[in-house]
């Protein structure tokens, strides 16, 4: 029998660098000694000695930036981009309170206009790189949105975090996998991130969704190195395990089958914490939620044999470890001259406001990175004047090669490929070079 393997995560303040206490609260997981475990760390190892980007979502916990009315107008949003874009429409908006039958509606959206992960809809090909991440924040949104309204003055309810790399590598579940999965969880375990467009029959039955297509129904059936990490307990008695095998049967599915994968394929259990608190006692986990709320931004993630260090990588800092991988920036410009410096993530949308009285020149926007990456410029729809893009100087400025000219309500889409050109997107045109 080889040495345990380990996965310690240090979670540091959300505080500016400078403004940051020396206060760390680091948590350690120990891999199941089993197939499925072993496979997921070697996964995980591989990706992390590479330079993905990882975006981090914290379903569950009250976040500054993560509010049900910072949620709500992100996914709002994402519906503008979408119905701009001319290929779908959504008549639905987030507003006042939050119902389970709203995220229903937007999850049934979000299905059609995704399609299948292997096989996208029509919509979703024809899309802009901003369309597309639009129509994945949709599904982002809604379920964050869910997740902090069970959240609610409930302590029992659970607060997670989602780890989602860029460029996810995934395989087929092997057969044998199927048999780790589980309804029950213990607070702390991490799991094999759910990376396929869907819902599970858990999840169905939890939503008691009837706006879901039946082949939206879709168990597990991919692994690789994204993973989720559970802050609650379940338990699933025996009346509620019934109700869930007849809410299956009655619609057409086997929940005798090892590959209905019922529930959540555990691959490390967390065995310790930084702050001593004792995590078998609603008290304990209560104070370790309330903890990393304050200190949710993941630091240095290390992997360990035994005790013999064997990756390393910190996270501390990153853009999208704080807000994923499809970020948004408000610029408001009450100057004729402006700078503005962009933020390393993949999917950037920049919503502008002009507020003088006049066409307002944009000298500099700086990139600062050479990573592939979409930079989309959104103008208000109520601005008097728009904007005018100037190229840039040097290699950390926007090498546009012309002027460009934004008016009110316009979208714009430039993409870096890495190659030094940027393309200018316009949705179901295909894109034409600067």
């Amino acid at each position: 029998m080889g040495d345990k393997q380990f996965v310690e995560i240090d979670f540091h303040s959300c505080a500016e660098v400078n403004q940051r206490d020396d206060k760390v609260v680091t948590l350690t997981w120990q891999v199941m000694d089993r197939p499925s475990g072993l496979f997921w760390f070697k996964l995980f190892n591989e990706k992390l000695k590479g330079r993905d980007l990882y975006g981090l979502r914290y379903p569950g916990f009250h976040l500054a930036h993560r509010t049900m009315e910072h949620l709500a107008q992100r996914l709002n949003d994402a519906i503008e981009i979408i119905n701009k874009e001319g290929l779908y429409h959504i008549k639905e908006r987030a507003s006042g309170s939050f119902t389970q039958e709203f995220s229903n509606i937007i999850h049934h959206h979000f299905e059609v206009l995704y399609g299948d992960a292997f096989d996208p809809s029509d919509s979703f090909k024809k899309s802009s790189s901003l369309g597309q991440a639009a129509i994945g924040e949709l599904n982002h949104c809604i379920h964050d949105m869910e997740s902090l309204d069970r959240h609610q003055g409930d302590n029992h309810a659970f607060a997670g975090m989602i780890f989602e790399s860029w460029n996810p590598k995934l395989f087929k579940m092997p057969t044998s996998f199927y048999e780790d999965f589980s309804l029950d969880i213990d607070f702390g375990d991490m799991a094999f991130h759910y990376a396929i467009i869907g819902k599970t029959w858990w999840e169905v039955f939890l939503d008691r969704d009837e706006e879901i297509f039946k082949e939206a129904i879709r168990p597990l059936n991919v692994v690789g190195a994204d993973f989720d990490i559970h802050f609650g307990d379940q338990r699933i008695d025996q009346k509620t395990r019934e109700d869930l095998f007849a809410f299956i049967r009655e619609r057409g599915g086997d929940p005798d089958s090892p590959e209905a994968a019922l529930g959540y394929l555990c691959v490390a259990k967390l065995v310790s914490n930084s702050l001593g608190l004792d995590l078998k006692t609603i008290k304990g986990q209560v104070a370790l939620k309330r903890a990393l709320a304050e200190n949710f931004q993941v630091g240095e993630i290390r992997l360990k044999s035994g005790d013999v260090l064997i990756n390393s990588r910190s996270l501390l800092d990153s853009y999208t470890a704080k807000y994923g991988l499809f970020g948004i920036l408000e610029r408001t410009f009450h100057e004729f001259h402006g700078e503005i410096e962009i933020e390393e993530c993949p999917i950037l949308l920049l919503k502008m406001n002009n507020k003088t009285k006049q066409p307002l020149d944009i000298r500099r926007i700086l990139r600062g990175w050479k990573l592939p990456h979409s930079l989309s410029l959104m103008v208000a729809e109520d601005c008097e004047f728009g904007f005018k893009l100037h190229p840039g100087n040097n290699e950390y400025e926007l090498d546009i090669g012309k002027v460009l000219s934004f008016s009110p309500g316009q979208v714009v889409s430039l993409n870096y490929n890495s190659k030094d050109k940027l393309y200018i997107i316009e949705p179901t045109k295909g894109q034409e070079t600067l």
